[in-house]
This record gives structure tokens, sequence and C-alpha cells, in this order.
């Protein structure tokens, strides 16, 4: 469940979600180690959020891309309220930092880019990216809309991982000042940092997010809520397209050797197979088009 509303007399945007069935849905279908699923989870809490502050008409699309060994990171959130995303490496290795917590920074890089893609249909699309600041993914996304949007902006994500990779809690806050926010807001909000630390451990304790929004503001006013869930919408219709922009060489060759293409989703981890008929009938289309 995500929320939207004010605080601080209305000088402060407020963003939360307990993201936990989200983040436990891409680990089932993706099968992520226990670090790309903490990286992975943060994006797509954080990205869930993005999502509630724009119209629904809007699609966001967010890479990070890092020079840690999880390479790059893919979260799209879609118009209905739906996210998906995936990592390239997903069974990373398992790195455990000073504090013994799992070791998202060295996974993801320090260096590299957040890039995000917000599209609008008829508009143009946005386009924005900034760099890396600490691969932590919460402070790289602060960075991004403090200097790519001009929004100061407090941001924490988490993901609790159990022993055996599977996912206990996961979500995110984001506070966001808005221009006539006073000094004393401003103030407040640098000293409630510690409050939304470990969401993912607040979470863990009491699963509801307005209950971690109210022990931060006493004047929290909820403005709306709104289910988002994890769902890929891909189809076997979509990957004949993709397999169709293969040579007839290509084609002919894969049917002689291998009998069958197999394609799987990088988003959900559904396979599509194609037999030899499906390959003959894409080879006839391709053949005709050309003649078209």
């Amino acid at each position: 469940m995500a929320i939207r509303g004010l605080a601080l007399n209305n000088e402060v945007r407020v963003y939360g979600i307990n993201s936990t069935e989200i983040v436990r849905t891409a680990q089932q279908k993706l099968n992520t180690s226990a670090c790309a699923s903490a990286a992975l989870g943060r994006v797509l809490s954080i990205v869930s959020l993005m999502g509630i502050m724009s119209n629904d008409q809007e699609q966001i699309i967010v890479t990070i891309d890092g020079n840690g060994p999880l390479k790059k990171i893919h979260a799209h959130y879609m118009a209905n309220h739906t996210i998906r995303g995936y990592v390239d490496n997903p069974q990373v290795e398992v790195l455990i930092n000073d504090q013994k917590k799992l070791n998202v920074k060295e996974i993801v890089g320090t260096q590299g880019t957040l890039s995000v893609m917000i599209k609008y249909g008829l508009k143009q699309d946005y386009f924005g990216m900034t760099n890396l600041i600490s691969g932590e993914i919460s402070e790289d996304f602060a960075y991004y809309f403090a200097s790519s949007e001009q929004i100061p902006s407090v941001v924490s994500a988490g993901v609790l991982v159990d022993k055996d990779g599977t996912i206990i809690s996961a979500g995110a806050i984001i506070f966001q000042l808005l221009p006539q926010a006073s000094e004393t807001t401003i103030q407040y909000l640098e000293n409630c940092i510690d409050k939304i630390s470990n969401i993912s451990s607040k979470l863990k304790e009491d699963n509801d997010i307005m209950h971690v929004i109210n022990n931060v503001f006493e004047d929290f006013t909820l403005l709306e809520k709104t289910n988002v869930t994890y769902n890929c919408p891909c189809t076997k219709e979509e990957f004949y397209y993709k397999i169709a922009t293969l040579s007839i060489k290509d084609l002919k060759q894969i049917k002689e050797e291998d009998h069958q293409i197999e394609a799987i989703c990088p988003w959900c981890n559904t396979k599509y197979h194609f037999n030899e008929q499906e390959i003959d009938q894409i080879i006839k289309d391709k053949l005709k088009a050309k003649k078209d």
C-alpha cells in the first residue's frame, strides 16, 4: 500500500509505501540473490512512489548503471499502478558490510549514472540523468530529485531479507519540501531522518506505513491511498516481433540446429517457446514484408 499526503503546515509532501509484496513477488519471479533483492527492492519501492507523484497516464522508466558486479538495475512503473523490474546479474554474490548488513553499495558501485525517463503519451518525453553519489540507492535518488528536478528531498528505502533469501519486509518514504517551506520545517526534516532510517525493520514490527508516517509527523494529512502491484504485461506476440528482427539466415540456422527458440522475459522470467512451424511462419512473414 502506498500513501500520499501533506505535513508540517502543508509545507512538506509525504509519500510512503509498504512494498513487501512487490519485492517478494520480484524475488520469486526473478530468483534474485539476497543482495540483488535488496538493491532491486529499494529501486522498485522508490520508483513506485515516483509513480504516485506522477499523473496516472505517465510511465516511468528508471535505470541505474553502476560499476559494481550487479551491473544495471531496471524499473518500469506503468500507468495502471503496476511496476516491474530486473537486474542484469540476479545471482550476484552476497556481500556483507561492516554493520553486518547486505552490502548494496558494493554490488551497485559508487560510480555510474541514475537515469529517469517519463513517458507522457502525446506530450514530449522527459529524460533526466545524474551521477551516482553513494550506490546506496536512497542517497542517489535524493541527489537526483535535488539536482535534476530541483526538489529538496529526504529519501529512505530498505529491504529486509531472511537467511533463506525470502523477503521479510520492504518499504520506502520520501519527503519533499514545497517552495514556501520555512526554516523551521527544513530543520525539522533534518532532525527526523533517524526516524525513517531502517524503514524495513520498522515495517517488520508494524506493517502499516501510516503508523510509521504518524510517528514522524503529528499533523500528517492523508490525501490518497494507492495499491501498487508487481506485474509484467509481456506476451508471446511481443517476443514474436523481437525474434522477427533476426535475419532469415539466422532463423533457418536456429531451426535446423535447435528446432525451436526459447525467449525469456527479463522482467518476469516467463519463457515463450517457438517451434519449427512458428519459426517457418516468422520467415514467411519476413519474406512477404520484403516483397511488399
